[in-house]
């Protein structure tokens, strides 16, 4: 796809299609006025007759009769003015994508010079909303596949190196949102241990990111025994991955670390079959941090980033490790395993522990970790747990800049109680009553965080995919934490 800036006027792009942005109760600007001009006035009428009402992401059709140089002209909702924002615009704009895309529309003209927002930000919310609506997720479809969108003209008047910049940068970051859905997308017995190591290996050869994969035989000279025993039950064998990047000029290195279990049957513990038809999205942590991976290369940030990858399947084979059973960590401290469904946690460890080698200043994990998150915060925003306010502050801003938006638990020191191990230093449940599910999961990984590093744990297993279509992401994985790392890298 390719992204064109015009300062033209809108009546100059030919096109084959153009969308024309507008406000409830608007009658629209000067550009709107010329356009209605050369269609005879036809523009006005629609509007005083409320045939068209500006309601967000409502559009109307006109052909235009050769009279612009762009065969059809659709008006485009925007809602209250009042109420708009980023996120109600790049809503919009991903309602005319996709309705350019149903009807086989290629290439079109988006007319934004009566928008107040800043140029920068202007040309990175169109591009997000038009890559993310673009994304579809049709591999297996054997046939009514709809062809993808070519190229993209925003008009505007504004700083034209500004939004190109914004345009160049959103355009990178999206698709390696689209990467994470893709990888998360792909069935469990086409992404396994193995295939999900060599798609991240083909992503940062790609990107110029320095990767290492370690397989059965290297995990076991590690001591990784929590990978081992999660992967212990399934024949596919399980495989770490190490990712990094090496900015100009870093003067401290920040750790990516993502839960990578890509299908879980619950082991022995197993899960009801209607919570395991999705769990091909278990692995949407690790999916997210490749994904990040990618962008921070490809924008050459001036970062020093590390993302880490631990992924085995969740298997109840003959082999498989069972509730009762206690793993040495690496760095040595006991987990009791009390329910083998709580998998996830496990894994992190030894990735939480492998980032000491690094020195981290700062670690963040992202996990489709407990289905406690959806209970507390439903589908709106993901939670988040760590050791430094305002590094959480800083993420909530960027969660509210991509409304990729995250919520704060506390991790009060009582909660460690409900992790004590009988037999072992933590246990890997708190009870069976369930409280505090999501909490409880942090103080756990808490225990394994490297010293002096700041920590932010995210539990996202309410974000990571969506049984509905919204106005810019398809029904499935969402790619959730791509845009809201980068965003946070970014401003660092």
């Amino acid at each position: 796809m390719k992204f064109f800036s015009s300062t033209k006027s809108a009546v100059d792009i030919v096109d084959d299609a153009l969308f024309f942005p507008l406000f409830e109760d608007d009658s629209g600007s000067k550009e709107l006025a010329i356009i209605d001009k050369k269609l005879n006035n036809v523009l006005l009428s629609i509007l005083k007759a409320k045939d068209f009402k500006g309601e967000l992401g409502e559009t109307f059709l006109l052909n235009t009769n050769n009279l612009l140089p762009a065969k059809r002209l659709f008006l485009l909702g925007l809602g209250k003015q009042k109420e708009f924002s980023e996120e109600r615009f790049r809503k919009a704009v991903g309602s005319a994508a996709k309705r350019a895309k149903n009807l086989s529309i290629l290439n079109f003209s988006l007319c934004t010079h009566h928008i107040s927002l800043e140029p920068y930000v202007l040309g990175k919310v169109v591009a997000e909303a038009v890559v993310l609506s673009n994304y579809t997720f049709d591999t297996y479809k054997t046939k009514d596949k709809k062809k993808s969108l070519e190229s993209i003209t925003l008009c505007h008047d504004s700083d034209d190196a500004k939004v190109k910049q914004g345009l160049h940068d959103a355009e990178i970051i999206s698709s390696s949102s689209n990467l994470t859905r893709e990888l998360i997308n792909t069935p469990a017995a086409d992404m396994t241990p193995a295939i999900l190591a060599q798609k991240a290996k083909d992503a940062c050869k790609k990107s110029g990111v320095k990767c290492t994969i370690f397989d059965e035989k290297q995990i076991k000279k590690l001591n990784m025994n929590a990978l081992l025993a999660v992967g212990s039950g399934s024949a596919n064998p399980p495989r770490f991955i190490v990712m990094e990047h090496k900015g100009k000029k870093a003067k401290e290195t920040i750790v990516l670390i993502g839960k990578g279990v890509t299908f879980d049957s619950g082991g022995i513990n197993i899960k009801p079959g209607s919570f395991m038809k999705d769990m091909k999205y278990d692995m949407s942590g690790s999916a997210a941090v490749i994904g990040t991976m990618q962008a921070i290369a490809q924008l050459q940030l001036p970062l020093h980033v590390v993302g880490l990858v631990a992924t085995a399947e969740n298997m109840p084979g003959n082999n498989a490790y069972r509730p009762g059973d206690v793993i040495k960590a690496l760095n040595g401290k006991t987990i009791e395993v009390l329910h083998t469904d709580a998998e996830g946690r496990v894994t992190l460890t030894d990735s939480l522990c492998y980032a000491e080698k690094f020195k981290p200043s700062v670690v963040i994990d992202l996990a489709t970790l407990t289905g406690a998150v959806t209970i507390a915060l439903g589908n709106v925003c993901a939670a988040v747990m760590g050791n430094d306010d305002a590094l959480i502050k800083k993420l909530q801003v960027a969660g509210d800049s991509t409304f990729e938006r995250v919520w704060q638990l506390p991790l009060y020191e009582e909660f460690a109680e409900l992790n004590k191990g009988a037999v072992g230093d933590v246990a890997n449940i708190g009870g069976w009553d369930g409280k505090a599910g999501s909490i409880v999961a942090g103080m756990f990984l808490k225990e394994f965080v490297p010293s002096n590093a700041k920590w932010m744990h995210l539990d996202i297993a309410n974000k990571a995919f969506s049984d509905k279509d919204t106005a810019y992401l398809a029904k499935g994985a969402t790619g959730f934490g791509v845009r809201l790392l980068v965003e946070l890298l970014q401003k660092w």
